[in-house]
């Protein structure tokens, strides 16, 4: 059997998953905060038992690579390639962002068919960067970037263009920030937390393209200089 782990620790909720055949087969969210590596193990361990899964039924392994939790990230991607280097299988890496833009497309599917909005719709995932910083992106509706992902400190200047065209949905732990810098009727914002399914087009995806990540080179995306005490 061919299977697909998934692994996330990009935000605080620890989420694993296994796939098969372009089908979530089993998902666990743990809310550990920084408890990742524990979470994980735990969480893969009891789902391949649960399935009888085996680790040569494991084909690739998809990390989401950031941004986001700097200390999250590394955790995740190690043990990511640690299992990769063990097994000899690809390692496919997944932008936060992308992830958020997929389940906001999935989330508004039915009320983008069904509006009469003037405006056409964008979607703009935010995960808090502290302060008035948060990692952010555009896309429209079709996943096209209009803006790339990147750290942007938050200024009502930013958004004013893009609200005079579009009304904005967003979703993540920075978006809250903006809707108290905002409040306009163009920013909606979608109180929920991004998951697997509608992401895995993306995993399939780059499977089927063999798009994967150099094992020996692969990093998290930080998009920003991280500091340790001391520096």
């Amino acid at each position: 059997m061919s299977y697909l782990l998934l692994i996330d620790t990009a935000c605080k909720e620890v989420c694993v998953g296994i796939a098969k055949e372009n089908q979530i087969i089993d998902s666990s969210v743990s809310p550990e905060g920084l408890q990742h590596a524990y979470s994980i193990h735990g969480a893969i361990s009891d789902m391949f038992a649960y399935h009888k899964i085996a680790w040569h039924d494991i084909v690739a392994v998809a990390v989401v690579q950031g941004p986001g939790s700097y200390t999250g990230l590394r955790v995740g991607m190690a043990i990511a390639k640690g299992i990769c280097f063990a097994l000899s299988i690809p390692l496919i890496g997944l932008n936060t962002l992308d992830v958020m833009a997929a389940n906001i497309q999935k989330l508004t599917a039915e009320q983008l068919n069904s509006t009469t909005a003037d405006l056409p719709f964008i979607y703009c995932p935010m995960i808090d960067a502290r302060r008035m910083e948060v990692f952010t992106a555009l896309y429209t509706t079709d996943m096209e970037q209009l803006v790339p992902p990147q750290p942007l400190v938050l200024t009502k200047d930013f958004f004013t263009l893009w609200l005079s065209k579009y009304r904005i949905i967003s979703m993540g732990s920075g978006s809250l920030k903006c809707m108290q810098l905002l409040q306009h009727d163009n920013f909606i914002r979608f109180d929920t937390r991004y998951n697997w399914p509608p992401a895995l087009h993306l995993v399939y995806r780059k499977l089927n393209q063999a798009d994967f990540l150099n094992l020996e080179t692969a990093v998290p995306t930080y998009y920003k200089e991280f500091y340790t005490i001391g520096q």
